[in-house]
This record gives C-alpha cells, structure tokens and sequence, in this order.
C-alpha cells in the first residue's frame, strides 16, 4: 500500500493485498484530488483498500502501516489534525465489515503489509 501527493494537489494510491501464503489476492490503483498532510493521503489509501476489498469479498485480519500518526488515530482517535477523523470513522466502519482484527504500526519504510482472504488465519 502506498500514496504520494503531486504538486498539483493530485493524489495517486496503489495497493496490492496478499494472503498469508504471499499470493496476491486483489490489487488497485487510481488518481484522484485532494490530500492536505501525508497523513490524510495514508488515510486515503487505506480507506480506498479497504472499500476495494469489501468489494472483492475479502475479509482482512491484520493491517500494518508505516504511517504511525494514522495508526495512533485509529487506534486512539487522537490526532493534532481534526479533519483526518471523519476518514478515520469511515476507516473503522469499513475495517468492522471486513471483519478486520487490528490495526499495528510497522517498523518499516514504504510498506504496508496486509493479511486478507476468505478464511485466511493471521500470521
């Protein structure tokens, strides 16, 4: 999973989700506008995932994120940028129907792992 914010204040997304095996299960791309802070862009992306995995009938179980500021939101609902927690709910209410277990920050740079499917156990 990653996003970038362009100059023009365009924002692109992609993500690939795999299984606990490493088989890709579902992957999306788009452009789109908006995005203020790399924070709400991360949120953006995540949101956008998870829509995309309602949609293919995936559930996820586990979501690790190196955007430790949007994890600590999730996780907490805290967060110095207002405007980030309306995406935040959405996030959530997507995240429940998925039946998604927790969200965890990972000690990574530019990586988002993600563990879906039908049936699928968390690692």
């Amino acid at each position: 999973m990653d996003a970038a914010l362009f100059g023009d204040r365009t924002v692109g997304l992609g993500f690939v989700v795999r299984d606990d095996f490493g088989r890709i299960l579902i992957a999306g791309s788009k452009r789109c506008r908006g995005g203020s802070s790399s924070t709400f862009v991360e949120a953006m992306m995540l949101h956008f995932r998870l829509e995309t995995t309602l949609l293919g009938g995936l559930s996820v179980h586990i979501v690790e994120s190196d955007s430790e500021r949007l994890v600590r939101t999730i996780n907490t609902d805290i967060n110095d940028e207002p405007y980030i927690l309306s995406m935040v709910d959405d996030i959530k209410m997507l995240a429940r129907e998925t039946h998604f277990s927790t969200f965890q920050h990972a000690h990574r740079q530019g990586r988002t792992v993600v563990v879906a499917g039908p049936g699928c156990s968390p690692p």
